[in-house]
């Protein structure tokens, strides 16, 4: 019979998770063509952020997915603040699955990314995502970092992040004054913009902190306002995260009606929901009706509590392997990219080559023209002008991607430095044709004199 409800938990779980995400890979997709087209920086970081908030609470699959899409778009386009906004979504990915080295790894790479463009909105997003895999201290640290690059832009959603793990990590460390300044201040963002999607997550914080500080009338206030709030988004991730505030509120009351109240609450939702959903109401239970001495539901509870544990580190288990798989896939893209890109390198030097040998060749044969006696003036002169420029060109072809480089292809420093190179290779330009032509004619009018003495 138990085993019966298990399979009917798991089918009913997988059919929610694909109908779900069947909806999101249509929206995702509609957002991946408003991506290529936005015009500012601003646009498309607010699409990203809408694209990336999609997946991260559902399929670890779909997130990598189109983080690794975004990554191919700004690879394609040559956009490094689109480049480095995926790498740190990648890098996300990695954390979800337990690899925090891998996280780590990716993460730096988008901060060095995000730093070339400067943008610190951006560059705050990647100092969150660096907070994640650190002990609180140093978490607290980087989040301020984030902080103080995210307020002064108009990035409220992603301070708003920020604000809320700070006051999080204030809280395991037991600092509920210090963990109240911000979510406080996140708090006034949720009001000020109008901004509810993570508004459970900060009245949750606020409730949790000031039941640590003793006020509980004002800490079922935050969490009856959290419950609310969950229930008109229809989200169960935030209902499942208020209704454990809640049990955890009255177990510090010792209210064991209400802790049992909650805690089915929780395992209703888990019914449909992720499998570690399932940990906390089942050991409640298990727990309740032990000290009931209800033999049989206490039994019950027990398994389906153990079943649930070893469902978590089953899917653990599977999640690592999935990460070496991805790290595979990933390292192998960054192979392929790094091949292309040499492929690329060799056939612009092989077209560099070709362009010198040309040069050389029309120099020779430049020489053998005005050792001719049957070629007149006009000829080598325009021969030797066509020479000249295809010269010059070349030497402004090669010079231009340093140029770009020095300069991070800022406009106006490249116009003032092509001015100044222009300056330099237009007269020389000048005064090398009429020297260079000039002897050319001259040894050519010699050539023919001699041969007509002769």
């Amino acid at each position: 019979m138990l085993f019966m409800k298990r399979i009917m938990f798991f089918t009913l779980f997988i059919c929610s998770q694909w109908l779900h995400l069947s909806g999101q890979q249509t929206d995702g997709d509609n957002l991946l063509a408003s991506l290529s087209l936005a015009k500012t920086d601003e646009e498309r970081q607010d699409i990203m952020m809408e694209l990336f908030d999609l997946y991260e609470n559902y399929s670890v699959d779909s997130n990598m997915i189109y983080a690794n899409r975004v990554l191919e778009i700004g690879k394609q386009t040559n956009n490094l603040l689109i480049e480095a906004r995926a790498l740190d979504e990648i890098g996300y990915v990695f954390y979800r699955m337990d690899n925090r080295q891998k996280c780590l790894e990716i993460t730096l790479q988008s901060l060095k990314l995000a730093e070339k463009t400067g943008n610190q909105r951006l560059i705050g997003i990647i100092y969150i995502g660096l907070a994640s895999v650190q002990d609180e201290e140093k978490a607290i640290s980087y989040l301020k970092t984030s902080i103080g690059f995210l307020k002064n832009t108009s990035g409220y959603k992603d301070l708003t992040i920020a604000l809320n793990d700070i006051s999080i990590n204030y809280l395991r460390m037991e600092m509920p004054d210090s963990a109240l300044v911000y979510a406080q201040w996140a708090y006034e963002i949720m009001l000020r913009y109008n901004y509810f999607t993570y508004s459970g997550y900060t009245l949750g914080s606020l409730g949790k902190i000031h039941l640590e500080l003793g006020n509980t009338t004002k800490a079922s206030e935050y969490f009856n306002t959290a419950v609310n709030d969950a229930v008109r988004q229809n989200s169960d991730p935030l209902k499942y995260a208020a209704y454990n505030n809640f049990l955890l509120y009255y177990q510090k009351l010792n209210n064991l009606d209400s802790v049992f109240y909650y805690s089915q609450k929780m395992y209703n939702l888990a019914q449909t929901g992720p499998v570690r959903w399932m940990i906390l109401p089942s050991n409640v239970f298990y727990d309740f009706y032990k000290k009931k001495r209800n033999a049989d539901s206490a039994l019950k509870y027990h398994e389906i509590y153990q079943w649930a544990q070893d469902s978590l580190f089953s899917s653990q288990k599977t999640q690592h392997v999935l990460a070496l798989s991805i790290e595979e896939d990933f390292r192998q893209k960054e192979i392929l990219l790094a091949q292309e890109k040499a492929n690329e390198e060799r056939k612009l030097n092989i077209q560099y080559a070709a362009i010198a040998i040309g040069i050389i060749v029309l120099i020779l044969f430049l020489l053998l023209l005005s050792r001719s006696i049957r070629v007149n003036e006009r000829v080598i002169m325009f021969v030797g002008v066509i020479g000249l420029l295809i010269v010059f060109e070349f030497i402004n072809l090669v010079f231009h991607p340093f140029l770009g480089k020095l300069t991070h292809h800022s406009p106006l420093l490249m116009l003032l430095i092509m001015v100044c190179v222009a300056a330099i290779l237009v007269p020389a330009h000048h005064r090398l044709e009429k020297w260079l032509i000039g002897r050319l004619v001259e040894k050519n009018k010699k050539t023919r004199l001699t041969a007509k003495s002769h």
